[in-house]
This record gives structure tokens, sequence and C-alpha cells, in this order.
């Protein structure tokens, strides 16, 4: 059993999901009520475009569509 706090940020990793279309899924999260982090954008780092959104009680988590 872990001793650490879940409210640590730096004990959580990322939450990311993939989808097929990340510009219609960060749109989708804002009409559910989320808000928009970041907008997706192309990743210097990989092949991939990113969104970062954010639930309303604040938990961010990523959306990545690979090219």
């Amino acid at each position: 059993r872990s001793t650490t706090s879940l409210n640590n940020a730096a004990a959580r990793g990322n939450f990311v999901l993939e989808v097929t279309d990340v510009n219609a899924s960060a749109a989708n999260a804002a009409r559910a009520g989320g808000k928009l982090v970041r907008p997706p954008a192309d990743s210097a780092a990989a092949a991939v475009i990113v969104a970062v959104v954010a639930d309303p009680d604040g938990h961010q988590f990523e959306l990545v569509q690979f090219k």
C-alpha cells in the first residue's frame, strides 16, 4: 500500500486518451462542461496532434491523435 497522497501532483501520471479526431473530441469535451486548457496543436516531439482539456473539477487529461 502506497503512503503517497494522490493529491500530490508529482505522484500522478498523465491521463492520455487516443482519439481519431482531436479537434472534434476537444470541442465535445468543452460542450460537455470541460475547459480547453491547450488547443489542438502539432507536437514537436512526435507525429501527433495534442490537446489538453480539464473536467469541471479541474482534472486535466490529454487528447492525442496520431498522424
